[in-house]
């Protein structure tokens, strides 16, 4: 994402600044090394937690990398809630903009049988039924399907960033910077209908973003992991397999 910051800002002729913000020793080190070899030191790298990090002038442009399988499920509401603090409060703009969480009850038999597999060898059986799982889902049936055969797949909740100033502030009062984050809070009920008998080993979780949409043009740059509208919004991506849910009770 760097690299094609500052490929785009050399394309654009505008000069910029650019923070890389990494909190992982590994990957820190691995910036640091990028930017002597490849960036030759364009970029200033810093390491620390992205909610603690200050800047004593606004940031316009703010990317991030925070995308998990189920969308927000690397964190990434509460990190970026934390540090808009030092977006441009009119001029800023983030990426991405929204993200939505879908699911849907599906039959896997293959990964089901993987999973109890360890059950059996594990210490801790319950912990292995408890966690969610990133993998490529293939030898799998959707068990509620609508008209011509596509996966009845339904949205839970969606974040969107930056957050209106108002509604910034009272989050920021809801405990933003502390241990809280009530505000992140999000839950969904849905039905299913189920047109053919199947045994429900899991829920497949996918997600769904606005990376950008220009005020000026109404362009908008989306992605996908749904089967229902990957091709039409990110064919071809590969970058975020979807996550399973495992049931303890099928």
């Amino acid at each position: 994402m760097v690299t094609r910051a500052l490929r785009a800002a050399a394309s654009a002729d505008v000069q910029v600044e650019v923070f890389a913000i990494e909190k992982n020793p590994n990957a820190y080190a691995y910036l640091l090394h990028q930017n002597r070899d490849i960036w030759l030191g364009a970029v200033t790298v810093v390491k620390t937690d992205m909610r603690r990090w200050f800047l004593t002038k606004p940031v316009h442009i703010m990317v991030s990398e925070l995308l998990g399988s189920f969308a927000d499920n690397e964190l990434s509401p509460e990190c970026l809630d934390g540090i808009q603090r030092v977006l441009h409060p009119e001029e800023g703009v983030m990426i991405p903009q929204t993200y939505t969480a879908h699911y849907s009850p599906i039959m896997a038999p293959k990964i089901h049988s993987d999973i109890v597999s360890r059950v059996v060898s594990s210490q801790n059986p319950s912990d292995i039924l408890e966690i969610p799982y990133v993998v490529m889902l293939t030898a799998i049936e959707h068990l509620a399907v609508l008209k011509g055969d596509q996966p009845d797949i339904h949205c839970a909740w969606e974040f969107r960033h930056p957050l209106p100033a108002l509604d910034y502030q009272n989050h920021i009062a809801a405990g933003v910077t502390g241990n809280g984050n009530e505000h992140n809070e999000r839950e969904a009920k849905a039905t299913f209908k189920v047109p053919h008998r199947g045994e429900i080993h899991g829920i497949a979780g996918y997600f769904e973003s606005i990376l950008y949409r220009s005020t000026r043009t109404n362009g908008i740059v989306e992605l996908s992991t749904r089967p229902d509208t990957i091709d039409e919004k990110s064919k071809d991506m590969i970058s975020w397999f979807p996550i399973y849910f495992p049931l303890k009770v099928s």
